[in-house]
């Protein structure tokens, strides 16, 4: 077949020697795929187009001989904008069967397919047209040069505009996504975490990560809205800084880039440099520095803008829902030391046990909420006392068989007190109430329940308990040192203890006095014991 220089009213295909391509220029290109087993056709169809330009970018045009080369070019290159289709290849259908699997198989619905035949016969446009996803139909004689610049220029536009669509619909799935994991926080730590994990991992609209350096850091201030940000975490050169003052560890460049969001309560964006900035209704805010963060387009930036203004409200949630635990775990707190003052002791053995047993609770392999829910519900381990007469509870000396049988009535008590509540952390507490002076092997009260018969929560207390209790100096004996205190134990795994918990104890010794001393040093302070 020959081909000749086209004008705007010949033919594009006819009988002339084809043209070389011309190179197209170094630039962003739209991609178009040619696919026909004809070589004039490339080279023809190249040449008409090689000067083609839409919204500043040229064209890329991809050769393929057959609908089997198409498919592997397919299948490698998803962002191809345009395919321009012979139908009569290798076989009379060749064409049709690659429309078919590009729908069906790769499920690319974007690309913009033009149907382009030599010989319609074999193909009837109606016929083609309602049973096949294709875009347009042309026939090679009537596809002039003119024609062919503005089907491309259709098909393009067309393309665009579906492919920035599915951009936006992508992004803002992500940024439900990344919402929806911030929702699920269970602290301010992993908050902050996930937020800095989500932005990072976030796709501009391009399909770009916002985000490629391993490097970054997220601040915060929440308790206090005038104080200066906390390093949460870090990544690279800020994984070692947590905990501590930005303004004591960060240059100033660096600095000045957080203090401007923070003054200006909006996320910044850097030639070097990304700052999102989040806050919640109370004044405390949050910041996530990203150092090497590209500069977003448009698109981009609205959506790090939603997501953002999402994680505001989750941390908005997140810090309610801290100030109603705090305020639960205080009342609690509270509830309990009732008890511990009318036996005239202090409230430091309530802080103690506590924080024993959510320890106990995680070397055991309790997950960090059940933990903290343990840790939350044990201080009212004794509040049934609050119905012992004060002649038995404070008495000095030793009780009698009949005054102890009364002081075992306390576990009942304070089981009854509790058990009604449709509440978790009240539930809990009244099986711990119940269960942590039941032993091992069921010659415990109230009960004499043995074993795994007794609720894991009422065994991890019963070893925080009297851990504590040993250790503690009380009216009616001195403290025990520490010697004492585990050959004890030893002595008591599987009579009174449950082996593994009192063998975690054992174990793990240098933690729990390590622990024990630090909330002495608190002394009762409910700041200093959440820190």
């Amino acid at each position: 077949m020959h081909t000749s220089s086209p004008n705007d009213e010949q033919p594009l295909f006819s009988e002339e020697e084809p043209l070389a391509p011309t190179d197209a220029a170094d630039e962003r290109f739209w991609k178009v795929l040619i696919v026909d087993d004809e070589p004039s056709i490339h080279d023809i169809t190249t040449m008409v187009l090689s000067n083609f330009s839409m919204l500043g970018r040229g064209l890329e045009i991809l050769h393929a001989y057959s609908a089997a080369e198409a498919r592997e070019l397919l299948a490698a290159q998803d962002d191809i904008a345009v395919i321009l289709l012979d139908v009569v290849m290798e076989s009379e259908h060749a064409g049709l069967s690659l429309v078919h699997h590009i729908r069906e198989e790769l499920n690319n619905k974007l690309v913009r397919i033009v149907l382009r035949t030599g010989q319609p016969g074999q193909a009837p446009e109606t016929e083609v047209v309602q049973r096949y996803d294709i875009n347009d139909y042309k026939e090679k004689t009537e596809l002039t040069a003119k024609r062919l610049t503005t089907t491309l220029y259709t098909a393009i536009r067309s393309w665009h505009d579906l492919h920035t669509i599915d951009r936006n619909r992508r992004g803002l799935e992500q940024v439900i996504r990344s919402t929806a994991t911030l929702f699920r926080s269970r602290n301010m730590g992993t908050f902050f975490q996930g937020l800095m994990e989500q932005l990072g991992s976030m796709q501009d609209t391009e399909g770009g990560l916002i985000y490629t350096a391993s490097s970054g850091f997220v601040c915060g201030n929440y308790g206090d809205e005038k104080s200066d940000h906390v390093i949460v975490a870090g990544t690279g050169p800020y994984a070692d800084l947590s905990g501590k003052p930005v303004h004591d560890v960060l240059e100033p460049k660096i600095l000045r880039k957080l203090d401007t969001a923070r003054t200006e309560r909006a996320s910044r964006f850097y030639d070097d440099a990304c700052v999102f900035y989040v806050e919640n209704s109370h004044g405390d805010s949050g910041m996530v520095y990203l150092p090497g963060c590209k500069a977003l387009d448009e698109g981009a930036l609205k959506l790090v803008e939603l997501f953002c203004n999402n994680s505001s409200i989750a941390f908005d949630n997140l810090s309610l829902n801290n100030e109603l635990e705090d305020t639960q775990r205080e009342v609690l707190h509270m509830m309990g030391t009732v008890a511990e003052f009318r036996s005239k002791e202090t409230s430091e053995h309530v802080d103690r046990v506590s924080a024993y047993a959510e320890l106990l609770a995680l070397k055991y392999g309790l997950d960090e909420a059940e933990a903290k829910l343990l840790r939350t519900a044990a201080p009212l381990h004794d509040i049934g006392k609050i119905a012992i007469p004060d002649e038995i509870l404070k008495k000095p000396g030793k009780l009698t068989e009949a005054e102890f049988e009364v002081m075992k009535e306390h576990a009942k008590i304070g089981y009854e007190m509790l058990r009604h509540s449709r509440r978790p952390v009240l539930r809990s507490a009244a099986i711990i109430a119940r269960d942590h002076q039941e032993k091992w092997d069921g010659s415990g009260y109230p009960a004499g329940v043995s074993g795994e018969d007794i609720h894991l929560y009422g065994r991890i207390v019963a070893v925080a308990d009297v851990f504590d209790a040993l250790g503690s100096e009380r009216s009616y004996k001195k403290a025990w040192p520490i010697e004492r205190i585990v050959d004890y134990f030893q002595e008591q795994i599987g009579q009174h203890f449950d082996p593994k918990i009192a063998g975690l104890l054992i174990e793990n010794l240098d933690e729990f006095i390590a622990l024990r001393e630090s909330i002495n040093e608190c002394r009762g302070d409910p700041e200093c014991l959440r820190n």
